[in-house]
């Protein structure tokens, strides 16, 4: 299913202004590792090597206030320590393209959620290999706002629902981004949208090739 053109709305329209300019700390990250930050209060992205990975970045951002800012360089990243990437601030994550940056949960956790009202930019990135019982490429709970940019959602696999991504009483705004390949054991190998108060905006992408039992590319339950 391609989207293209005029904004198609999926299951609710909501405001898509809701992503704010305002940045205050920007990381880079200098290390494909999965190791965690040193001192989590010292407002620095280093480990005990003293290198910036992409898990002490949003470590660090998650305890800084404004929405911050974390470069991830071309190349792949893979989380070896069976946890997910949790967002729990406002925070920008930019990678450089999706052919070229790559996030895997090496099909042993999800790689990415994002929780406690954090609102959430990610682009350019591919988001693959992700396992989980829900939300096995991104989760996105709690009164969250995520948006999904020149990005890639794929090989990503759930005991349950929402293979891809799952959103559950938040907002996703998706902008130029594939969706495919996921596969979910439950509802919505793709995307799934879980009750009120949850709403999906697609302002343009690809989705392909997603399984699951109902709704394979995109399954809401009850969105409203």
């Amino acid at each position: 299913m391609r989207i293209k053109g005029f904004p198609k709305t999926v299951c609710v329209l909501t405001a898509v202004g809701f992503f704010s300019p305002l940045w205050a700390a920007e990381f880079t990250v200098n290390d494909f590792s999965d190791v965690i930050d040193s001192d989590f209060e010292d407002q620095l992205c280093k480990t005990a090597s003293g290198t910036c990975t992409l898990r002490a970045a949003v470590q660090q951002a998650n305890k800084l206030d404004g929405t911050d800012s974390i470069i991830v360089p071309e190349g792949t990243y893979e989380l070896t320590s069976g946890k997910e990437l949790k967002i729990t601030s406002n925070l920008n994550i930019r990678g450089v393209g999706a052919d070229k940056v790559v996030i895997s949960g090496k099909n042993s956790s999800k790689v990415f959620s994002v929780s406690s009202g954090a609102t959430a930019t990610i682009s350019a990135v591919t988001v693959t290999q992700g396992k989980a019982y829900d939300g096995a490429g991104i989760g996105v709970w709690g009164y969250s706002k995520l948006s999904l940019v020149d990005s890639i959602i794929s090989n990503n696999t759930s005991d349950n629902n929402g293979a891809g991504l799952y959103i559950s009483v938040s907002t996703v705004a998706l902008d130029n981004t594939t969706v495919s390949s996921n596969t979910a054991n439950g509802s919505g190998g793709g995307i799934y949208v879980a009750g009120k108060n949850s709403s999906l905006v697609v302002l343009g992408g690809v989705f392909e090739r997603n399984s699951s039992i109902s709704g394979g590319g995109l399954y809401c339950n009850g969105a409203g």
